[in-house]
């Protein structure tokens, strides 16, 4: 992966195994602006969702998750465009997944706390847990007990692969 910045925005070249696997370059270039990562990143995480693909075939989208230093963390490339789950999970992985997306208000009003509100970004069905921890670059044994917190409170739900 390839990030460089400049004034108004960031330039990324980021791997996308399922062009990779159609024939075509195994890498996608991304322009994504200061502006809206710096409003997405009130809170902590900035997700850039791009949907791809050839021309006559379905399309598959590339998630890239930016921190306020306008580093990419992670990137995940899947099938479809609207929150299709990943498929390419081991048996027995454990996958959090939003059950109800709350806004940046409830960090304000006490709801979760900022930490808690960067990990729910990052549960979207097509991360495991290592995944969230490695792109949050925190221990492991702290995002469990966040994401057993958020389950508690009905925020997420823990799906184990079969």
């Amino acid at each position: 992966m390839v990030v460089r910045k400049y004034f108004q925005f960031i330039e990324i070249w980021v791997p996308c195994n399922i062009c990779e696997q159609l024939g075509y370059a195994p890498m996608v270039n991304l322009r994504v602006m200061k502006d809206d990562i710096n409003r997405g990143l009130q809170l902590g995480l900035y997700t850039h969702y791009h949907v791809h693909g050839p021309e006559g075939q379905a399309p598959h989208t590339v998630a890239v998750y930016i921190d306020p230093a306008y580093q990419v963390t992670g990137s995940k490339a899947y099938e479809g465009t609207e929150g299709v789950k990943s498929s390419t999970f081991a048996a027995g992985t454990i996958i959090p997944v939003i059950v109800k997306k709350i806004p940046d208000m409830a960090v304000h009003l006490g709801m979760v706390t900022p930490e808690e509100f960067s990990i729910l970004k990052v549960c979207d069905g097509n991360n495991s847990v290592d995944e969230v921890a490695r792109i949050l670059k925190k221990d492991k044994a702290a995002i469990d007990s966040s994401l057993q917190k958020l389950k508690d409170k009905g925020l997420v739900d823990l799906v184990k692969k079969a």
